[in-house]
């Protein structure tokens, strides 16, 4: 005859039971949680995203200094205070810009010319891309207008290519060359007016001295 008490629990047992549901709360907090930060995550990116954006579009055309952040969390419709959850300056947001829109590109750019053999046709090539890149993308052609004329302008993005490749080309008697800071301005220079005439070319489309 089976005992009476063959099914009741255990002591062992019942604290299996209680530890599995603390376990299984546990695991529904976690998840709980889990999905809160996911939401903040993504908030908290796309605020991060649109300051980006504003401050691309105010510095693309009035430059670093002409910018203030109250202009760019203005533009991002984003609290003021905002800013600061982000980036600890303005000069944080210009410096993720530049990374993200020409450190990136430059080195993608140096990438695709490891192919090239030859310095002068390297740097051609490397012209030819950064003009049509303005034109297909007129808001960063102007930023990198807006920003490439500093101190830095040969240490960083393009710049640092550019003086590499220069120096190359030298060094392979491709050209000849007096003044090397000289020379590289005056390429650069050179290049950044292609890039001028591609990215402000939709507006002149109807200036008959524009670019067609």
């Amino acid at each position: 005859m089976p005992s009476k008490t063959a099914n009741v629990p255990t002591k062992r047992t019942r604290g299996a039971q209680k530890n599995g549901k603390a376990r299984q709360t546990e695991e529904m907090g976690s998840a709980s949680d889990g999905a809160v930060t996911t939401r903040q995550d993504k908030r908290r990116q796309a605020t991060r995203l649109k300051l980006m954006r504003a401050a691309l579009q105010l510095m693309s055309t009035k430059g670093v200094d002409g910018v203030a952040i109250q202009d760019i969390t203005n533009a991002a419709d984003v609290g003021f205070g905002s800013f600061y959850n982000h980036f600890p300056s303005k000069e944080a947001i210009f410096q993720n810009l530049k990374v993200e829109l020409i450190e990136h590109y430059a080195a993608a750019l140096d990438k695709l010319g490891e192919q090239v053999a030859d310095p002068a046709e390297k740097i051609a090539a490397s012209a030819r891309y950064t003009m049509r890149h303005g034109r297909a993308d007129p808001v960063w052609g102007k930023f990198v207008l807006a920003t490439n004329f500093n101190r830095d302008s040969l240490h960083t993005g393009l710049g640092r290519y550019l003086l590499r490749d220069v120096m190359t080309g030298i060094e392979a008697k491709r050209f000849v060359c007096r003044d090397l800071a000289s020379l590289v301005v005056a390429v650069g220079s050179t290049i950044l007016g292609g890039l001028m005439a591609e990215a402000t070319a939709s507006e002149h489309t109807n200036d008959p001295f524009g670019s067609p």
